[in-house]
This record gives structure tokens, C-alpha cells and sequence, in this order.
């Protein structure tokens, strides 16, 4: 086995268009532009990479504007 063998080896596939198909369906369009903007907003209020404690100051800070209105189960 000669180097350039070796390195193509050990390099990481890439997921298939099929697979990446799969996962981008697996989500809605509105899903991932929530999961978007909550990616920003922790950006722009923390600090990446975060801690385990960074984590739950950004969410006590945010816990009561950020949270959902409980489920009306009746």
C-alpha cells in the first residue's frame, strides 16, 4: 500500500446525495430555520465553545422569554 492509498483510506466519507436527501426530508423547512435562529441567539449570547455551565446561566437567562406556553391536555 503506497502513501496516497493509505490517505485516501483514512479520510472520512461523505455522506451520499441519497443519504443527505434523507436527512434534509427528515426535517421541515420551518424546523430548521427555528433550530437556525436559536443557534444565532445562543451565539450572540454566549460564548462558543460552550461549558456545561454556560449552557444553563444562557438557559435560566432566557427561561422565561424563550419558553413555550404549557399544553392544553383537556
Amino acid at each position: 500500500m503506497n502513501a496516497k492509498t493509505n490517505k485516501t483510506m483514512n479520510q472520512k466519507p461523505t455522506p451520499s446525495n441519497l443519504v443527505a436527501s434523507y436527512v434534509l426530508a427528515a426535517q421541515s423547512a420551518s424546523t430548521r430555520r427555528s433550530y437556525a435562529q436559536d443557534v444565532r441567539h445562543f451565539k450572540a449570547n454566549a460564548k462558543i465553545p460552550a461549558t456545561p455551565e454556560t449552557v444553563a446561566e444562557y438557559l435560566a437567562k432566557f427561561a422565561e422569554v424563550l419558553s413555550l406556553p404549557p399544553c392544553s391536555t383537556a
